[in-house]
């Protein structure tokens, strides 16, 4: 627990209790309790870290970003190996929150070129980004993730359609059986509610749909911007966990994330963007969300008064806390 919640805390209480699955599984003082602990009794095993930091870095080349730039972006080189999952940070407008959207081609892409496993996906394609194995799940899961009008089973169904569509007939059987196992896998509740509207989900529950999606693809590069942005930590927790089961099976992982927390958790690489070009490449002890807020921010790093790539004072407060 932070310094700052341990306060808070124990301003409110001496003592806390901890229940999980209708169980008291932890009761003793607030003081005792940090971050960790109390993560570990709210969610279990489900909070294991995810975190890959033995990941190979020999692995084949999957995701190689060569020069590309857009409005957003400018001249952006990097390369994604089999096994990694790699965060992207940065402040607002450094690029970030345009970068997965923009490789992926649902993004406009000015210059520079884009190769998954040694073959070019054409800007503006996003058709042909997914015919080469590449998943993309967008921040907006509301407007642009999910299809919150339709059911559960629609929604992970379509992702691979042609598997199920025998004209003029749809295989209910087999659908039904693909989406039950993905409900297993991501431990999506109420398990009973595959023909349920997406809407009636919890944010956790949803994103977890929109993942079961774009796994049974069996994609080989996931392109993730905020991919847990409004869900709680035990279904963080979860996700985190089956993104280091894709990557260990081969996958590659890009994750773009303004929570340095997850990045540092989750990844076992981080770029940072700043003024659309990566200023950072961390890896292993580096990895931490100061050195993370630092390089996003320039701090120490050279930049000039007047330099167009340095935040405001209120962003660069906003950004580290």
């Amino acid at each position: 627990m932070h310094s700052k919640t341990r306060a808070v805390a124990a301003d409110v209480a001496e003592t806390a209790s901890v229940l999980r699955d209708g169980r008291k599984v932890f009761e003793g003082p607030v003081a005792s309790l940090t971050r960790e602990s109390l993560l570990g009794h709210l969610f279990g095993s489900a909070m294991e870290k995810a975190r890959a930091d033995d990941a190979s870095t020999n692995g084949e080349v999957i995701l190689d970003v060569r020069n590309v730039g857009s409005e957003a972006l400018a001249d952006v080189s990097f390369v994604l190996r089999q096994g990694e999952v790699v965060g992207v940070a940065g402040i607002t407008g450094s690029g970030r929150d345009a970068l997965c959207a923009t490789l992926f081609g649902a993004r406009p892409r000015d210059t520079g070129e884009v190769r998954v496993a040694g073959h070019i996906v054409h800007p503006g394609r996003p058709s042909a980004a997914m015919e080469r194995g590449v998943a993309f799940v967008p921040a907006e899961r509301k407007i642009q993730g999910a299809f919150l009008g339709l059911t559960a089973r629609e929604n992970i169904a379509i992702g691979d359609l042609p598997r199920f569509w025998r004209l003029p007939f749809l295989r209910r059987k087999a659908e039904a059986a693909a989406v039950a196992g993905w409900f297993e896998r991501f431990d999506i509740r109420p398990v009973s509610g595959v023909d349920r509207l997406v809407s009636t989900f919890s944010g956790g529950n949803q994103q977890k749909i929109v993942f079961g999606k774009w796994f049974q693809r069996g994609p080989v590069v996931f392109l993730l911007d905020e991919p847990t942005q409004g869900v709680d930590v035990g279904a963080k927790g979860e996700l985190h966990r089956c993104l280091a089961d894709a990557a260990a099976n081969g996958a590659a992982v890009l994750m773009s994330s303004s929570d340095t927390d997850e990045l540092t958790t989750a990844c076992s690489r981080v770029i940072v963007l700043r003024g659309g070009a990566v200023v950072a490449d961390l890896t292993g002890d580096a990895i931490t969300p100061h050195e993370i807020a630092r390089a996003a921010l320039g701090i120490g790093l050279g930049i000039g008064v007047g330099d167009p790539a340095e935040p405001s004072t209120n962003e660069s407060r906003a950004f580290a806390s």
